[in-house]
């Protein structure tokens, strides 16, 4: 017989596995810098090979025994090679999709409806970045083809007339990241973003002052 007891404490170290999301992130950074980067305590599963296969033609990914994650930026990435999100990543959607217009790549959606497509527009026009749209796929529903956005044009001057909000900052950071480029520009509240951990990592500096 097998008698159980309540424990008075439980001491010990639990390993969470990596975030899907983060993960995504990461591996658009490798792509935006042109880096090779090695990710621990990473177990297969759906949405990793969903990962591997959006990022496919853009960078190759080696899943080790020992749970570690080798992800390298293919050097003749074709521009015109399409940078689709993953459906199931959606908590950072917004800094997937700058970051890849900032690469210059055409970023497809394919489950966002036509409401969140025109607010990427109009957010993007807020800080200067102009998008054009081209609808890659028809499926006879018009709230979920494909659609694909794309960065016609960029003109940073424009943020000196206008006052920029923390969601939008973040769209910028991001874009500005997937450019490669600096960039100076005022805030006035404090700025709480996956990114200042993100460029760290690939060797970025960002610095926010209020």
């Amino acid at each position: 017989m097998l008698n159980l007891c309540p424990a008075r404490a439980i001491q010990g170290k639990i390993e969470l596995p990596i975030s899907p999301d983060l993960l995504y992130m990461a591996a658009l950074g490798a792509c935006a810098s042109s880096r090779k980067i090695k990710i621990t305590n990473v177990n297969d599963s759906g949405v990793l090979q969903e990962i591997i296969r959006s990022m496919s033609g853009h960078a190759s990914f080696e899943l080790r025994e020992d749970s570690v994650l080798y992800i390298s930026p293919n050097i003749n990435d074709d521009p015109a090679l399409l940078l689709p999100l993953p459906d199931s990543l959606l908590s950072y959607r917004m800094i997937y999709l700058f970051i890849g217009l900032g690469m210059g790549k055409t970023v497809t959606i394919q489950s966002a409806p036509k409401k969140q497509i025109n607010d990427y527009i109009a957010q993007a026009k807020r800080i200067g970045i102009k998008i054009v749209t081209e609808i890659l796929g028809d499926n006879n529903d018009g709230d979920n083809q494909l659609t694909g956005l794309k960065t016609a044009e960029w003109k940073s001057e424009a943020l000196k007339k206008t006052s920029i909000d923390d969601e939008d900052c973040t769209a910028l950071l991001s874009f500005i990241f997937g450019k490669r480029e600096s960039l100076t520009f005022g805030i006035d509240f404090n700025l709480s973003t996956p990114l200042r951990q993100l460029a760290g990592a690939f060797g970025f500096i960002l610095t926010a002052k209020n």
